[in-house]
């Protein structure tokens, strides 16, 4: 029978990838005016239910890893919300970090690109009026 001899090594290994600075990657991605997904967390009144809706919205500021960011909510922004109470809100101390970088808003960014912030695009807010209103009449034709 053979004895074999065991070596133990407890020192770390070397790092494989350094330390990635999340802040400074954040920072360096957002600027002022480029369009994001701001998540709005809830919960829901008499009960334990919460949830998280994505709502578009342009930065506005950017203080070290906060931003301040507008809510568009509305069809002429091309959201499918109408008459929501936050739209046009500013949200304020939103961690970089948490901004949505993906789907993204696609209308939403053309009328930042347009310069057509202040008002939107009522020829947009008129067709997803209408989509929505089409996608009700089949749910209720569905339903019945």
């Amino acid at each position: 029978m053979n004895s074999a001899q065991l070596a133990f090594d407890f020192t770390p290994p070397a790092p494989i990838i350094a330390h990635f600075d999340f802040a400074a990657h954040d920072r360096a991605h957002w600027r002022v005016g480029m369009v994001t997904s701001l998540p709005c967390f809830c919960k829901i009144e008499g009960g334990d239910h919460r949830y998280s809706q994505m709502l578009p919205g342009v930065l506005e500021a950017i203080d070290d890893g906060l931003a301040s960011v507008r809510i568009y909510a509305a069809p002429e922004y091309g959201s499918w919300m109408e008459g929501y109470p936050l739209h046009l809100a500013l949200a304020v101390d939103v961690p970089l970090r948490n901004l949505g970088r993906y789907a993204l808003n696609t209308d939403l960014q053309r009328i930042v690109t347009a310069g057509m912030l202040a008002d939107g695009d009522p020829a947009l807010g008129a067709e997803v009026r209408a989509r929505m209103a089409g996608m009700h009449e089949r749910e209720i034709a569905r339903v019945a």
